[in-house]
């Protein structure tokens, strides 16, 4: 997989990973508005660069607590040989 220093990586399923990224991570998503969008010092163009990502990902609220994990319908063992 071909990525670029200061881009998106260029692989079909990395490209997937990193949009997915974009969308859901905030930390993430500033900091590749920061390395793609913040050497542009045209404000409008800025402006149009930061919206190129679309909306931005709204953070978990404080105190969240995620639901534990479900159980298993058939717990897992090792194969025999």
């Amino acid at each position: 997989m071909a990525q670029t220093p200061d881009g998106p990586p260029s692989a079909k399923g990395a490209e997937v990973r990193y949009l997915a990224l974009v969308k859901n991570s905030p930390w993430f998503r500033a900091n590749r508005e920061r390395v793609e969008c913040g050497p542009i010092q045209d404000t409008s163009v800025r402006a149009t660069c930061v919206a190129s990502f679309g909306p931005r990902p709204v953070a978990l609220p404080a105190g969240f607590v995620a639901p534990p994990p479900t159980k298993q319908a058939k717990e897992w063992t090792v194969p025999k040989d």
